[in-house]
């Protein structure tokens, strides 16, 4: 917790006129551990993002700026080129894909998630039986954070 501490204190002087929103969770990974992240929102929630305890600050502050500064007008997806409102982002790298593209990936996966951006893997195995009914979960999920 002391990583995530300074991470927060870092972005909160990083951006001052910004107010944020800091939450804590755990992601299953693929060996059937976990590892914590920090999700950092701004108060507007026109952007969030993941930081990891082994992110560094130059990491951080990279993705900082960049979703800082890709506020304004529509998002579009870079793996299905689709203008979408729907973001999820990689816990490694904080790189958004669209719901719709990170759903394919969880579904060829089954239930085991690659990042396209850094080819991280995080989740775990279901059964395909289990797969749809997950993947309507996610799709409420989705619909509930816009």
């Amino acid at each position: 917790m002391k990583q995530f501490d300074l991470m927060r204190t870092l972005i909160q002087k990083t951006a001052p006129a910004e107010s944020f929103c800091f939450s804590y969770d755990v992601s299953p990974k693929e060996d059937g551990t976990f590892e914590n992240y920090m999700i950092v929102q701004n108060n507007d929630k026109k952007f969030r993002f993941s930081v990891l305890e082994t992110s560094v600050w130059t990491d951080v502050k990279r993705v900082l700026t960049k979703k800082m500064t890709g506020v304004k007008g529509e998002w579009t997806c870079g793996i299905c080129c689709e203008i979408s409102s729907k973001r999820v982002n990689c816990n490694r790298c904080s790189n958004d894909t669209c719901g719709e593209c990170y759903i394919r990936s969880f579904v060829e996966g089954q239930g085991v998630i690659v990042c396209p951006w850094c080819r991280s893997r995080t989740g775990q195995r279901f059964p395909p039986h289990m797969i749809m009914g997950m993947v309507d979960t996610i799709r409420s999920k989705l619909s509930a954070s816009i």
